[in-house]
């Protein structure tokens, strides 16, 4: 992690301290405020996505059917 700046999240819109995404976690939010960056952090080690936009910008199609059934 680099040292923070502060902003807007590029997720949950707050204003706070940010700090760079991880490239490995896909098409994500540049900058992240502390809980969203650990948010996207254990969804990945999980194997998981933080949400249904990320999971549809992130998953693999298998993955999108997968989720799709557990949720009928």
């Amino acid at each position: 992690m680099t040292n923070p700046t502060e902003g807007q999240c590029g997720l949950c819109k707050q204003r706070r301290p940010l700090f760079d995404s991880r490239s490995e976690w896909g098409d994500v939010p540049a900058r992240l405020c502390t809980g969203c960056w650990s948010r996207y952090a254990v969804a990945r080690e999980r194997g998981e996505f933080v949400d249904w936009a990320d999971a549809f910008d992130n998953a693999s199609d298998s993955q999108l059917e997968a989720g799709l059934r557990g949720h009928r």
